[in-house]
Parts: structure tokens; C-alpha cells; sequence
């Protein structure tokens, strides 16, 4: 995250979001929110959101970024989703006068009394329903309607009060020119003005709205909606869906997008009162051409126009890094590939084994670190000790390391990921996990000599009375065996030296075992 951070106490108004550029990355995040969900979401400078997903706890600890203090450079911008050009429920009553159609003949609007609210639009088919967005199941509405102004008034207001720092106002292309309700591009951008008026001090993004920008349309009269606006989203600038196939293509208006529309939109952006452009594609990880398409997507964004980039998953429902990790200079840092951070460690012998999470970065290898420290604490600097980690074992999910046993005793132990940059880029989680370390060299109780490398675990309890639960280890602290005290099976060893761990007077025994063939 590399946002300079400047204070949002004063009148916004139009403009570019304060702070952002290409090299700052932006999230479009739908999806349910969880501890794990918060802080990868951190990593990025803006999150827009479904706001009706994330609790106000939530929230602000989002806003606060990794730090967890607000006004530093690391917060992060929390957009919500706002629906201005359909509605989600088609059942609306209001005063019942809708839905409507436009007469062009007339230049009026017709209300057609049939119950609904008089948003609504009829204009697709004219059979007396509200028309009906037959992919997402939502309702197209006149943007212009005093009573869906007030409706969306009321949500917009709830929306601030929760504390998020903009709107992300979708479905602008309602009122787009070829469509059916072409009729209310003044309403749209009139509602556009008003919400500009009503939180001056908030950022206002567009999703596409890309006609009132362009010379053959609106760019030139006072519906152009530049000055009210922080932020244009480009969504499919690169790519389109293909629901069959479950995969991102080439959208078949690229090359009017590349050599017309991405003309017009960074004319009117870089005006002094311009905006911001962030461009939103859509493709499946597991196509197979995702490298390639990304790589693409990346260069004709991000390179090509400066534009802030995020590319992902239809359903928006899940954080992926392909932009994240190829920025032209790798100021991120690594991002964790399933669970964050340190997942288990275990005190065996001498020696204590841990396990964490796999990570990845544009800058390969990623480094490990675990911080150590007999007290828990929140970040590194407050750690006694540190050691860079070297997996023995990696398997799909988690990396294996093994380190020597520190002196018996409780520990908190963190670990995080750097990548191979310089100076690097190090992970900002800060998971711990305790761990009671029993170092059996340093501890053991006794010796007990077996010849002929028979263990007999008579003689152990003779030796030290009741126990449950031995465990023999290897010098290295591998558990070679458990004895079976009940049965008092004799067992052969290997000659060497072991220890042995067992419960003992609601305690603990340790001790060596000399075996001698």
C-alpha cells in the first residue's frame, strides 16, 4: 500500500482521489468478511464493497489499515456499492403510479397507474411491468424520479453514517444512449449532481458512464457529470464474460474502447477538475489463458494509460493478486496463498517444528521469519529474537521448518513473509501462536541403560513408579515411538542415545535412554 496520506477533513468536491496512482492498487470486493478477509484486504489503497456485507467493527478496522491507527498513510479507503439505475425488488408500491414509459412524440412521460412505484420504467416492452435486468435480476428505474431520490437518499445517508468515505454509484449506463431508457441520462446526471451536493466531502465513483464524456454525446453540455465525480470505473475495458464457458474473453468493443473511449475518458480525467480511472476486467484463474490475458490486461491498463487496475472473478467474491504482483516496481509486499501466516508449532526434543502458510510475490524466492518472543507482543520490532526460516518440506498449502529447541520455558512465536527486494517487502500479519517448549537436553531427570536393545518398560516403572503416556524421541527430535504401558511389550531400539517424555504426578518426566547392543 502506498497512498500518501492526506486528511479528508475538508470539502472533497470533485477532483482525483487524494493520493492514488497507478502504482497503488484497488479492490472490488462482494463477498462475506472474516479476520482473514480484513487484513488482505489491507494490502490494498481503496476497497469498494458490498456495504451491506461488513459490520461496523469491521469497517473500522478496515479503514484503519494494518497499523491500526487512523490519519496514517496506511489507511485504507472504504468505498460502498450504490445502485442508482436499478433497483434490487421490482415489488416497490410508492404511490403507485408506475412503471412509466417515455413518449418521444410528446416529449412526456407516461405513467401507467398499475401499482408499482413510479421509478420504475416500462419502456422495453410495454406490458405494464417494470422492465427487468434479465442477468442480475434487478429492475431498471428513471434516475431522474423525485421519489427514487428519495430512496436512494435514504440509503446513501445510512451509508456515510456508517462511516464509509465514498460511494461507488453503479448502473449509470441505465441511462446510456442506445438503450430503451436513453430518455433519462438529465435525471441520472442530475442525481449524480445532487448526492455531489449533498456529501461534499465524500468520493463519488461511477461505474462506466463513459457517454457523458464523449464529444458525439454530452461532454459538451451541463449534463456532463465530470465536475461531481472522483472516480471513473472502466469495468470490461479489456475483457467480457462468457457465462457458457465460465471464462473471460476479449471483449468484442476492445478496440473501439482502446482507440475511442480510453481517448475521451483520459481527456476529461485530466482536466483540473478530472477524475481518477480505475479499470475493473474479469477473468478465471483456472482458464487457461489467464497468464497471457492478464499480462495483457496489465499492459493496455495499468502501463498504457496509468490507470489503477484490478482484474478477477465475475462474482467478485474473491481477493485474487494478479495485478497486485506485477507492477512495473514491486513495492508490495507477499500475500499469503491459503492460511496466513503461522499455522502450528510443535515442541519435539530438541528441536521445535513449525508450520505456515504459503507465500507468494512478483520478487521470488519469498523469505520466512519468525519472531520470538517469551512475552506476546503485536509487531516485530517488539520481538526478542528473530531467525530467517528454511523450509525442509513444502507441500501445496503450508511450508515445514524446523529450528532448535529455545530454553524451556512459554514463547510467542509470529511468522512473516519478505520478498526478494531490496530493501524487501515484508508481510504485515501479525498471528501468534504460544508455545510451551520442553527442550529434552536440557532437562533430562535421569539415565536409564538398556543392553541387547531391548527397552522394557517394566524396568521404567520400576525405575520412576506410575507414568502414562511415554513417548520416545530421537536425539533430533523426531518421535521414533509410544510404549504400550499397559501391555508391558518388550521393544527393540536401535543402540543410541533417546529421550523419553511422559506424565508424572501431573507433571512431566524426561529422560535419557542409553541403549547398548
Amino acid at each position: 500500500m502506498f497512498i500518501t496520506f492526506i486528511a479528508l477533513c475538508f470539502l472533497l468536491t470533485a477532483g482525483p482521489i487524494p493520493g492514488l496512482t497507478a502504482d497503488c492498487d484497488y479492490l472490488v470486493y462482494y463477498g462475506e468478511w472474516n479476520e482473514d478477509i480484513i487484513f488482505r484486504a489491507k494490502d490494498f489503497d481503496l476497497v469498494i464493497m458490498e456495504p451491506s456485507a461488513i459490520s461496523d467493527s469491521q469497517l473500522q478496522s478496515l479503514k484503519k489499515g494494518h497499523d491500526g491507527v487512523l490519519g496514517t498513510n496506511d489507511d485504507v479507503i472504504t468505498i460502498a456499492y450504490l445502485s442508482i439505475g436499478e433497483a434490487d425488488s421490482g415489488n416497490i408500491v410508492g404511490d403507485g403510479r408506475g412503471p412509466c414509459f417515455y413518449d418521444p412524440i410528446g416529449d412526456t412521460i407516461i405513467f401507467t397507474n398499475n401499482g408499482f412505484a413510479s421509478f420504475y420504467v416500462d419502456d422495453a416492452d410495454y406490458n405494464g411491468l417494470p422492465d427487468q435486468n434479465a442477468t442480475w435480476g434487478s429492475y431498471f428505474v428513471n434516475a431522474g424520479d423525485t421519489t427514487w431520490w428519495q430512496y436512494i437518499e435514504a440509503k446513501a445517508d445510512a451509508l456515510m453514517a456508517k462511516g464509509f468515505d465514498g460511494l461507488f454509484l453503479d448502473t449509470v449506463d441505465t441511462a446510456n444512449p442506445w438503450g430503451p431508457y436513453y430518455w433519462t441520462y438529465k435525471g441520472m446526471s442530475n442525481l449524480i449532481q445532487h448526492l455531489r451536493e449533498r456529501f461534499p466531502e465524500a468520493i463519488l465513483i461511477v461505474n462506466r458512464g463513459l457517454f457523458y464524456f464523449s464529444p458525439l454525446w454530452y461532454r459538451n453540455t451541463p449534463y456532463n457529470i465530470r465536475p461531481y465525480i472522483n472516480g471513473v470505473l472502466f469495468e470490461g475495458y479489456y475483457t467480457s464474460w462468457d457465462w457458457e464457458a465460465d471464462t473471460g474473453i476479449v471483449s468484442p468493443y476492445f478496440d473501439d474502447n482502446r482507440n475511442n473511449w480510453a481517448l475521451w475518458v483520459n481527456e476529461e480525467a485530466s482536466q483540473p477538475d478530472g477524475f481518477t480511472v480505475l479499470a475493473l476486467d474479469y477473468l478465471n484463474p483456472s482458464q487457461a489463458s489467464y497468464e497471457s490475458m492478464l499480462i495483457n490486461q496489465i499492459q493496455y491498463t495499468l502501463i498504457e494509460n496509468h490507470w489503477l487496475s484490478y482484474v478477477t472473478y465475475i462474482l467478485l467474491d474473491t481477493i485474487t493478486y494478479g495485478v497486485f504482483h506485477n507492477h512495473l516496481e514491486d513495492r508490495n509486499p507477499p500475500t499469503w496463498k491459503s492460511h496466513i501466516g503461522i499455522y502450528n508449532v510443535t515442541s519435539i526434543g530438541d528441536s521445535i517444528e513449525v508450520v505456515a502458510g504459503l507465500a507468494e510475490d512478483q520478487t521470488p524466492p519469498v523469505n520466512y521469519y519468525l519472531y520470538l518472543s517469551s512475552t506476546p507482543f503485536n509487531v516485530p520490532e517488539e520481538a526478542e529474537d528473530s531467525i530467517r526460516l528454511v523450509p525442509y518440506s513444502i507441500s501445496n498449502s503450508y511450508a515445514y521448518f524446523r529450528i532448535p529447541a529455545p530454553p524451556s520455558g512459554t514463547y510467542y512465536l509470529m511468522v512473516r513473509a519478505r520478498d526478494n527486494c531490496t530493501p524487501p517487502n515484508e508481510d504485515k500479519n501479525t498471528r501468534l501462536i504460544e508455545l510451551i517448549s520442553t527442550n529434552l537436553k536440557e532437562k533430562p531427570k535421569s539415565v536409564v541403560i538398556f543392553e541387547k536393545g531391548v527397552v522394557d518398560p517394566e524396568i521404567l516403572l520400576r525405575h520412576f513408579g506410575t507414568f502414562e503416556n511415554l513417548e520416545i524421541y530421537t536425539p533430533t527430535g523426531q518421535l521414533f515411538l509410544k510404549i504400550d504401558l499397559v501391555s508391558k511389550k518388550l521393544l527393540m531400539l536401535p543402540d543410541g542415545v533417546f529421550f523419553g517424555k511422559a506424565k508424572y504426578n501431573n507433571g512431566e518426566l524426561i529422560f535419557k535412554l542409553l541403549v547398548i547392543k
